[in-house]
C-alpha cells in the first residue's frame, strides 16, 4: 500500500478518536456527532490499536498520535513516522526512507481533527452500556464510504474518552482500542 494512502486510511480511522462528554445529549446531526467525538482538548496524545478485517485480510497496526503534528504507525511489516512537514517510512528491517511532500502539520489540532465532509453521517446517543465489563456511554453512527455503508459504535468511558470503536462495512470491519491518553510519544527515527 502506498505511504500516502496508508496514512490517509489510518488518519481517517483515527478521526473517530478522542473524547465525548459522558452526559452529552442525543445527537441526530452528523456534524454535531463528529464535533462531540473529536473534542480532544484534554488529550494531548494517545495510542490506537487498530485491527482491520477488510476484503478478507486481517491487519493490526499501532498508531501513536501526539498533537498537533506527530504520527507514528507500526504495522506487521512497515513503520511510518510523520512530524510536521517531515515523514519517514521503512519496510521490514530496511532502513528509514524520507517521504518528501508528506505534511501532517495541519492534520491534528489542539481542538481535535479538522473535518470538511461528514459523508451523510448520522449519529445517535444509544445510552449507557458496558465495554469490557465497565460502564460506557455508547454512540451509534451510520455514514457512507468507498466501501459502501459504514456503521460505527463508539464506547466512551467515565474519563470522557472514546476507548473503543467498532466500524462495519460491506468489505469487513475495523476495531480500534485507545490507550495511553496524554502519555504517548512520537520521535524522529
Amino acid at each position: 500500500m502506498n505511504a500516502y494512502r496508508k496514512i490517509s486510511l489510518a488518519a481517517a480511522a483515527l478521526f473517530l478518536a478522542g473524547s465525548v462528554a459522558s452526559a452529552a445529549p442525543a445527537l441526530a446531526d452528523g456534524g454535531a456527532c463528529l464535533a462531540a467525538a473529536h473534542d480532544n482538548d484534554s488529550a494531548k496524545s494517545y495510542r490506537a490499536i487498530m485491527t482491520s478485517g477488510l476484503s478478507g485480510k486481517t491487519t493490526v497496526s499501532t498508531i501513536d498520535i501526539v498533537k498537533p503534528d506527530r504520527f507514528h504507525e507500526t504495522g506487521t511489516n512497515e513503520e511510518m513516522i510523520a512530524i510536521g512537514h517531515k515523514a519517514w517510512m521503512r519496510m521490514g528491517s530496511a532502513g528509514w526512507k524520507s517521504l518528501p511532500g508528506m505534511d501532517v502539520s495541519d492534520l491534528f489540532s489542539t481542538t481535535g481533527v479538522k473535518f470538511k465532509n461528514t459523508n451523510g453521517l448520522s449519529c445517535v446517543d444509544a445510552g449507557m452500556g458496558l465495554w469490557h465489563g465497565q460502564p460506557a456511554h455508547i454512540y451509534k453512527g451510520a455514514s457512507t464510504s468507498v466501501h459502501g455503508p459504514v456503521h460505527s459504535t463508539l464506547y466512551v468511558m467515565s474519563d470522557g474518552y472514546v476507548h473503543h470503536i467498532e466500524m462495519t462495512t460491506t468489505s469487513g470491519n475495523v476495531e480500534m482500542d485507545f490507550t495511553n491518553f496524554n502519555s504517548a510519544s512520537v520521535n524522529p527515527p
